[in-house]
């Protein structure tokens, strides 16, 4: 059992409005695909990094990523090295003090501003489904092991596996009252949510070997 599992409170939803909400997402995944994919084509980029930030579940493009021997129209400044599987890439600014380098950053900005623009309105997976019910919540956890630092927590939540029709949420639950803890807000839990146990939320987000062979 991870120690932070004690700072959230897990739900299960379930039913025919929620089959109608999974399938829902569909047309928005298509349309955040064609964005996505026009700008990496437009760019000849291999990837991206998406947006980050407490309770940010990445809706957002932050970077492009180029494969590590792409041929630029410009001089340019390599600002990260990383991987995207095995491949090599590097994430890349034109120049600053270049007019080729400064038109390039130019263009890319733009359209990174318009795509990001598009995608506001078209959540990834987990925001479209805690947006819906309005369960975002922030908090506090356990402190760090070693060092200075406390853990940050944040509502996440997804499918049931091997379900079309139930969505699992866990939730934090920070109190003000226990040392180390700082409540983030409320969020008014629906109705039609069912409180489940760590335990019951543990075996029903964890697919065994036996289940997979099924």
């Amino acid at each position: 059992m991870s120690k932070n599992a004690k700072h959230y409170d897990y739900y299960k939803v379930e039913g025919p409005a929620v089959k109608t909400l999974i399938a829902g997402y569909d047309a928005i995944e298509k349309q955040r695909k064609e964005i996505i994919d026009g700008i990496l084509r437009e760019f000849g980029a291999a990837g991206y990094t998406d947006s980050a930030g407490w309770g940010d579940k990445g809706g957002l493009i932050q970077n492009l990523a180029w494969p590590s021997d792409h041929q630029f129209p410009c001089q340019m400044t390599v600002k990260k090295r990383d991987f995207i599987g095995d491949q090599h890439v590097i994430i890349a600014r034109g120049k600053a003090n270049t007019t080729e380098g400064r038109e390039f950053n130019k263009k890319l900005d733009a359209s990174l501003r318009a795509a990001n623009e598009k995608l506001k309105s078209l959540p990834v997976w987990q925001a479209y489904i805690i947006e819906h019910y309005g369960v975002l919540r922030t908090g506090f956890g356990s402190a760090a092991d070693r060092g200075w630092g406390i853990s940050m927590l944040t509502t996440y939540g997804g499918r049931c596996p091997g379900r079309d029709d139930c969505l699992l949420f866990a939730i934090p639950n920070s109190k003000a009252k226990e040392p180390g803890e700082v409540k983030h807000g409320s969020v008014e839990i629906p109705a039609e949510f069912q409180q489940l146990t760590y335990g019951q939320f543990y075996d029903l987000t964890t697919v065994t070997e036996k289940e997979d062979a099924e």
